[in-house]
């Protein structure tokens, strides 16, 4: 005999049907479980010991305080964030790095005092922080911009073609890599005079057609002194090495010679009273070589540390005596010889 069908199954809730008997439930220890809307699936779990203690095992949010937990809702992980619970608490933490387009920085280690760069539509880069004296420049439109290494005491910026960030620090020539550089200048001295009652220096001029000239002559006989003196620099290096040389031309001789010099120096502040100190010695009875005749010459000095025994400070005058001694044999310039200028070679920073 064939089973008669079944007639239609009808699915009752307990709103439309009081009566109706449940086929299964879900219990909730301490808990229960309500409906709080007729679009999809929306629950409400409510504590079930007087208001009091979260439902375990679940993870949640509260809207009201402990003590009223009347209105949790179930949370899910999404793409910025992920539901952290101890068994106890649920709470809700970033995932780390959180990307550009959730709002974070898509830098996973961030530290203090770095800095960050990119663009909106990708991930941020970091950069880690710069110690002192460092500047940050741009290298490209493709590439990272770019740190430069902290200069030296006395460097400075300038343009460098062919570098990362087409700049580069500079002037590090001075010993250790850092540093002002060390140069030399020759600074004109100024004429002081010659030496009273000696016949043997005076000043003296010379008509020429093509340029008119006058110095201090020395005669060959005996010894003749002149004074020059000078106002040291005010960036001298530190502990400046320092010497002369002397543009000078012998008179009425074909050849070249060597002129015999004697070279005494006083340094001595502005405002010091220069009688009552005495010049020193620094090169004695030295050749000093005219190497053509009748036209000017300039001679370094030699046989002598000047600076070492004459030190200098920024802003002495400077006296310097020069004695020809045109009687000794060793003198064979074996003619009036002129000097014209004496130069001050010393070492300035810049």
């Amino acid at each position: 005999m064939p089973i008669p069908p079944l007639p239609p199954l009808r699915v009752r809730d307990a709103d439309s049907d009081p009566n109706l008997i449940p086929i299964f439930e879900l219990v909730f220890s301490g808990a229960t479980i309500t409906r709080i809307g007729n679009t999809g699936v929306q629950v409400r779990v409510d504590s079930g010991a007087g208001g009091t203690g979260a439902p375990a095992g679940i993870k949640a949010i509260t809207y009201a305080a402990d003590a009223d937990l009347t209105a949790e809702r179930i949370l899910t992980s999404g793409t910025a964030i992920t539901v952290v619970t101890d068994g106890t608490n649920a709470y809700v933490s970033l995932i780390t790095p959180v990307s550009v387009s959730s709002g974070g920085t898509g830098v996973a280690t961030f530290t203090a005092f770095g800095v960050l760069y990119g663009s909106g539509g990708s991930a941020l880069q970091a950069l880690a922080a710069m110690s002192s004296g460092q500047v940050l420049v741009g290298s490209s439109t493709t590439t990272r911009p770019h740190a430069l290494a902290a200069p030296a005491a006395g460097q400075y910026l300038i343009g460098s073609l062919g570098t990362v960030g087409g700049l580069a620090w500079i002037n590090t020539a001075a010993a250790g890599g850092g540093g002002a550089t060390t140069k030399t200048l020759r600074i004109p001295m100024s004429f002081l005079t010659v030496e009273p009652n000696s016949a043997n220096a005076f000043w003296a001029t010379t008509a020429n057609d093509n340029l008119n000239l006058a110095g201090v002559r020395y005669v060959d006989s005996g010894d003749g002194a002149a004074t020059w003196y000078s106002i040291v620099p005010q960036n001298i290096a530190a502990t400046p090495a320092w010497n002369l040389d002397i543009c000078s031309r012998g008179l009425g001789t074909t050849v070249a010679g060597t002129a015999l010099v004697t070279v005494e120096a006083l340094a001595v502040g502005s405002g010091e009273d220069l009688t009552a100190n005495a010049l020193t010695r620094v090169s004695s009875a030295a050749p000093l070589s005219i190497f053509r005749a009748n036209t000017l010459s300039f001679t370094p000095m030699s046989g002598g540390n000047f600076d070492s025994v004459v030190p200098l400070v920024a802003n002495d005058l400077l006296f310097v005596d020069v004695v020809r001694h045109g009687g000794n044999a060793a003198d064979s310039v074996n003619s009036v010889w002129e000097i014209t200028s004496v130069l001050l070679k010393i070492d300035v920073t810049g």
